[in-house]
C-alpha cells in the first residue's frame, strides 16, 4: 500500500500533502512509510485530486480499494501496537 501511495503522491512531499489534505506531516510520513494505513476516505480523496482522467481515476480507485483491503487483512493478525484494541 505504501509503495502504491508513493506513486500516486509522486511530486508532493509530506509538507505539501499535509497542506492539501487532512492530517499533519508526521501522519503523512507514517502513511508513506507503511507504519500506518491511510483511511479509505482519504485515499479516495487523494486519487480524485491526483488523477484527472475519469476512466483512469475509476481504475485507480478500484486498485487502491483492493490494496487497502489486502493491507487491512494482513495487518489484522499483526496489529500488536497499531490497533486500538491492543493498547
Amino acid at each position: 500500500m505504501a509503495e502504491w501511495l508513493h506513486g500516486i503522491a509522486r511530486g508532493l512531499n509530506v509538507r505539501e500533502l499535509a497542506e492539501r489534505f487532512p492530517y499533519n506531516k508526521t501522519k503523512w510520513a507514517q502513511f508513506l512509510n507503511g507504519s500506518q494505513l491511510i483511511p479509505s476516505w482519504l485515499l479516495q480523496q487523494v486519487v480524485r485530486e491526483r488523477v484527472s482522467e475519469e476512466q483512469l481515476q475509476e481504475k485507480m480507485l478500484a486498485q487502491a480499494a483492493d490494496l487497502l483491503d489486502r493491507a487491512e487483512r494482513e495487518g489484522a493478525g499483526n496489529c500488536l501496537w497499531r490497533c486500538a484494541l491492543c493498547r
